[in-house]
């Protein structure tokens, strides 16, 4: 894991992002998230943790509706989680979907 300098040049961190990390840097020592070694910070193994349960729920799903039985056991099928696709990818194929339209109505 990599651990950052404190009110060190860290080679390309603007004033902003230094800003930035000095707010939110107590917060996530308060919550367990981060850990200081003397000049450097690190994100705790609970920090990672989280981050990474953030990034699994963020990562939306459906429960699919299966229609049928299982000739097997004469069970209905179960349903399984698919990803909701984001909001971008359907501006995208939307846009798409629009160029290639005008496209078509241009020859």
């Amino acid at each position: 894991m990599r651990a950052w300098g404190l009110g060190l040049d860290e080679g390309g961190w603007t004033d902003g992002v230094m800003d930035e990390a000095e707010r939110l840097l107590p917060a996530l020592l308060a919550a367990g998230y981060a850990e200081v070694d003397g000049n450097t910070w690190s994100f705790s193994a609970a920090g990672v943790a989280r981050a990474e349960a953030l990034e699994r729920a963020s990562l939306a799903t459906q429960q699919t509706e299966p229609r049928g039985m299982d000739p097997k056991t004469g069970e209905p099928y179960e349903g399984v989680e698919i990803p909701v696709p984001k909001r971008s990818a359907w501006e995208r194929v939307l846009g798409r979907a629009t160029r290639r339209e005008s496209t078509d109505d241009a020859g």
